[in-house]
């Protein structure tokens, strides 16, 4: 045997918060970051999520695994853990105070964010009604409907970003119900014509389903100015955060 036997030979096991289903993983390589380097400072969002599909490709070990069936809460806690175990569970980032300016420097522990299993939810009620007549079904997206929604934004859209929100609100249809019974088989353009055609408040309301019933990783802290005291709640910024 050869020194290179021993290299990179650990796997680590992690137990998805949706299906909870047990993923093996191993880090990723120097020489596997390296690859995607080219894509660091790239800004087109399909192109970035890509980057984290074979991050995670690279990564998993089980076999018929497909990052095209996971759900994206169950999605980004794995891209948590594999970090964790490429570069550590503390990340360091700086952030400029909007009130004085002053530049700050974070340390967070990602091992002690918060963590809400799906089954933790309970039974959930899916149904959001829209009409005293019309309700929809809903659920939570795997990356395969988030990739669709991002491919039905048009090329030539002046708001690609409004219209991939719009999209993935289209995806969280999973049937609609009216006097007529129940219908599941919904293609794309079903659910986008109740999208369209439905009020700002339903599209609130069905924003709010998700925020009330959502699980997986916390990924908001607590922000501190040092110099002098001002604090927000924001998602960690992810600048850096494989490279």
């Amino acid at each position: 045997m050869s020194f290179k036997d021993y290299l990179n030979v650990y796997t680590f096991d992690y137990v998805l918060p949706g299906t909870e289903e047990k993923i093996q993983f191993k880090p990723l390589t120097t020489k596997e970051i390296k690859k995607l380097l080219v894509y660091e400072n790239d800004n087109d969002y399909g192109k970035i999520e890509e980057v984290l599909d074979e991050i995670i490709n690279l990564s998993v070990t089980n076999e018929n695994f497909d990052v095209n069936n996971l759900y994206l809460q169950d999605r980004f806690s794995l891209l948590l853990e594999i970090r964790k175990k490429t570069k550590g569970e503390y990340y360091e980032f700086p952030f400029d105070c909007p009130k004085c300016s002053s530049q700050n420097y974070m340390v967070i522990d990602l091992d002690k964010l918060n963590v809400t299993r799906l089954n933790d939810l309970g039974e959930l009620d899916t149904v959001v009604n829209l009409t005293d007549q019309i309700s929809i079904e809903v659920w939570f997206l795997t990356r395969k409907e988030e990739k669709e929604a991002w491919e039905k934004v048009s090329n030539d859209s002046p708001q690609p970003i409004s219209e991939y929100e719009l999209n993935i609100l289209t995806q969280t249809i999973k049937a609609v119900n009216s006097p007529d019974g129940r219908e599941d088989n919904l293609s794309f353009e079903d659910k986008q014509f109740i999208i369209d055609n439905t009020t700002t408040g339903n599209l609130q309301n069905i924003s709010k389903w998700f925020e009330k019933n959502n699980f997986g990783t916390d990924f908001t802290i607590k922000r501190v100015c040092k110099q002098c005291g001002y604090t927000e709640t924001r998602s960690i910024p992810l600048v850096n955060f494989f490279f």
